[in-house]
């Protein structure tokens, strides 16, 4: 048995963690409501599972899988496509192609409800102290807006940290 982390395409509705045989493909399938899409993540290594897409009915964006899709990749690039319906999390995959537990990491990311955007040049040695937002959704969408036009070549590192609330933020979303 593994513990995924199930993410409803619904942002309203809060994640939840689940336990599973990492052998049932049915099990998982029912979670995310149709046939199993991989998408690999690298930073920490793990899967984000999807429905197949249907071109009949794509089914609901699913924010803050493709927002982990964008800042959980390395290099970070933001995704092409929006991922959508309701998408399960687990953890790297073992050699011999099964499953594992969903890393704390993404578990305790996923829980905050305020997030700090922090960017690097390739270059620099540290990273910027980063926006403030209150949801994973927001940060991914202003993040999206703000590098927007910047060339591959130019484009900085980017990450998504959980933070606390602010106390001397003007406005809540800034610091």
């Amino acid at each position: 048995m593994i513990t995924v982390l199930v993410i409803p395409a619904d942002s309203t509705r809060l994640t939840r963690q689940h336990r599973l045989d990492p052998t049932d493909i049915p099990a998982m399938e029912k979670l995310v409501g149709g046939v199993l899409h991989p998408v690999s993540l690298t930073d920490p290594e793990s899967s984000l599972y999807l429905p197949a897409a249907d071109a009949r009915f794509p089914g609901p964006c699913n924010m803050r899988a493709t927002a982990l899709a964008a800042f959980h990749t390395r290099p970070s690039r933001l995704p092409r496509t929006i991922l959508r319906g309701d998408a399960l999390l687990t953890g790297p995959t073992t050699t011999e192609g099964r499953d594992t537990d969903v890393p704390d990491e993404l578990v305790s990311l996923l829980g905050n409800r305020m997030f700090r955007v922090q960017t690097k040049q390739s270059d620099a040695h540290k990273w910027t102290r980063g926006r403030r937002y209150v949801g994973f959704e927001h940060a991914y969408a202003h993040t999206c807006n703000a590098v927007r036009g910047i060339p591959d070549d130019a484009m900085p590192l980017i990450r998504i940290l959980g933070a606390s609330p602010a106390t001397s933020d003007r406005k809540g979303n800034r610091s």
